[in-house]
């Protein structure tokens, strides 16, 4: 998510802990792990499609939005 992105609200218990998925093969980096760790991100695969969420709720898992 970048700076001029609204932080997204979870469409299923309104809470704003939300984590952006990354799809694809990730370069395991500390900057990863640190984002990882504070659920800032999540992995979602290496498959994408047209109908890939781009985001979880870190309270209650529903994924939402569309990647694509």
């Amino acid at each position: 998510m970048n700076d001029s992105e609204e932080k997204p609200v979870c469409p299923k218990c309104s809470s704003k802990s939300i984590a952006q998925i990354h799809y694809g093969l990730p370069a395991f980096t500390e900057d990863l792990e640190r984002r990882l760790e504070a659920k800032e991100i999540i992995l979602g695969g290496c498959g994408i499609s047209e109908d890939s969420p781009k985001y979880q709720c870190v309270d209650c898992g529903e994924k939402f939005g569309l990647y694509l």
